[in-house]
């Protein structure tokens, strides 16, 4: 009986240290209809930018071109 109770504080404590988890809404973009060789002039603006992602290049587009606020 007494391991059951040290057992179920150990979980107590587990549960005080856990981090707390906040979601994150994210989403997708497509682009459709554009030319091949338009897909190709982005993923070289990608590399010679040093964008890891295309998540990347929003979050610089939006900083260059996005509502100053």
């Amino acid at each position: 009986m007494g391991e059951e109770s040290e057992h179920k504080d150990e979980q107590t404590e587990d549960k005080e240290d856990a981090p707390i988890i906040i979601p994150v809404h994210t989403c997708y973009i497509v682009l459709r209809d554009i030319p091949l060789t338009l897909k190709a002039q982005l993923v070289d603006i990608k590399y010679e930018r040093g964008w890891k992602s295309w998540a990347d290049m929003a979050y610089d587009v939006v900083k260059e071109w996005g509502r100053k606020e």
